[in-house]
């Protein structure tokens, strides 16, 4: 986070300076394991056919993920179409939160917010149900079955089994043992709770 603290932080009170500088710091923490993930081959995947016969069809299908889960490969068409859905989503999401910690530092606050919606609300969601329930998910998005992923589509008890299940799937849950998946809905979707951020994005989006 080597530029972190030379930042001109004087469109904030100064005194949220250091919670900016704790921000960016999470930020470079992500977008670093993003980097490694990138840098040492590991959204890379390596295919073993059971024949020769198989891996000239290989090369010479159209559609690969079709041919893959055709042909008793379904697992390996997950793990690739896993690794692409989960560069695209966090991609994104790094994207819009490098922009609204970039625009909060000009004073922007309204903008700031509203830009933090897509990657607290959405984002974060595809991917707690990727970890969650990886096979459900991958093949929504294969299917492009927009009307049952879209966040639109999804209730509010869908979306509370979706994180339970991420959260299911951390190891290290010493860390998470004071807030379940109720906390975690709550901060991003239930308006009426007392730390939402749904409240205030609805209130900038209305600015």
């Amino acid at each position: 986070m080597g530029e972190v603290f030379s930042r001109d932080y004087r469109g904030l009170p100064k005194k949220y300076w250091k919670y900016q500088t704790f921000c960016w710091y999470i930020h470079d923490i992500i977008l670093s394991i993003f980097h490694d993930c990138l840098e040492n081959n590991k959204m890379s995947t390596s295919l073993k056919f059971e024949n020769e016969t198989h891996a000239d069809d290989f090369e010479k299908s159209d559609d690969i993920f079709e041919w893959l889960y055709k042909n008793g490969y379904g697992s390996e068409a997950n793990l690739i179409l896993g690794k692409r859905i989960f560069h695209a989503i966090l991609a994104d999401m790094m994207n819009f939160i490098y922009e609204s910690l970039n625009t909060i530092e000009k004073g922007k606050i309204t903008v700031s917010l509203a830009l933090l919606r897509k990657p607290i609300r959405d984002n974060l969601l595809y991917l707690e149900w990727l970890l969650g329930s990886p096979e459900e998910f991958i093949r929504l998005v294969y299917n492009a079955d927009i009307n049952r992923y879209a966040i639109e589509g999804v209730d509010n008890q869908q979306k509370l089994t979706i994180i339970k299940n991420a959260l299911n799937e951390i190891d290290n849950k010493e860390y998470f043992g004071l807030m379940d998946e109720n906390v975690y809905f709550d901060l991003r979707y239930n308006k009426d709770a007392g730390n939402s951020l749904q409240k205030v994005w609805d209130k900038a989006n209305h600015l």
